[in-house]
């Protein structure tokens, strides 16, 4: 059986949470050639892909387009409205008909007996997704944004740094060495009730990084970042 056989699989996060870095078309051509020279398949995680920022390329490359490469593309309902509470995913199987058969197959039998879309949600998929594109716009608009809200408010700031996104919904903040970033999320948490991530959820190497949503409302998010600016300042 094809999926039996399938001893390994390959993961992008494209693009990547936190880091907003898309996969580029030379990138995307040298893991197709990879993957279908190894016969193994990908799993693409493309639900924020739509969130591109106003500097990012228009033609960035789908995973899901990969010619010769067995896909599975994954993609969601809550990301593409940002309404946490819509919990609809789906997955596109792309690649040679001769094998994805038998995947889908299998994806068939498990979204069948064991993670069945809610009939409500289901029943109001079609005017959900007549709001999709219209949806994604506004999100854009507010990530952007946020994000220059963010560049301008920190840059006046010693030793503070906002990292480049190509897109996503996440602000990377590198801050002065003198503390950590759990003792500074700690610390912003005590001053105003914000809410941040030390890099070290993502896995980041830096101690010192701070993930930052752009999703909320601009007065606020802008207020907050004056916080937190001003808990860096004084920690320093």
């Amino acid at each position: 059986a094809a999926a039996a056989k399938a001893a390994q699989m390959f993961t992008i996060v494209n693009p990547n949470n936190p880091t907003g870095n898309y996969v580029d078309e030379t990138t995307a051509a040298a893991i197709a050639t990879m993957l279908a020279k190894t016969h193994t398949p990908l799993i693409a995680d493309e639900v924020f892909f739509p969130f591109t920022l106003d500097d990012t390329p228009k033609t960035l490359p789908r995973l899901a387009n990969l010619e010769g490469v067995v896909t599975f593309s994954l993609d969601g309902l809550s990301k593409l409205l940002a309404a946490p509470g819509l919990k609809l995913g789906w997955i596109r199987l792309t690649g040679p008909a001769a094998l994805t058969s038998e995947y889908a197959r299998s994806l068939d039998l498990i979204a069948d007996s064991y993670l069945a879309v809610g009939s409500p949600i289901a029943l109001a998929l079609p005017a959900l997704l007549d709001h999709a594109d219209a949806a994604v716009v506004r999100i854009k608009e507010r990530l952007a944004a946020n994000l220059s809200a963010a560049q301008n408010i920190f840059s006046a700031a010693s030793g503070l740094r906002v990292r480049y996104s190509a897109g996503g919904w996440m602000a990377l903040i590198d801050t002065p060495p003198l503390t950590p970033g759990t003792e500074l999320a700690y610390s912003v948490l005590r001053q105003g009730q914000i809410f941040i991530h030390p890099g070290w959820f993502y896995d980041l190497d830096s101690p010192r990084a701070l993930a930052l949503s752009l999703l909320p409302e601009p007065t606020s998010f802008a207020a907050s970042c004056h916080i937190l600016r001003e808990v860096i300042e004084s920690v320093e």
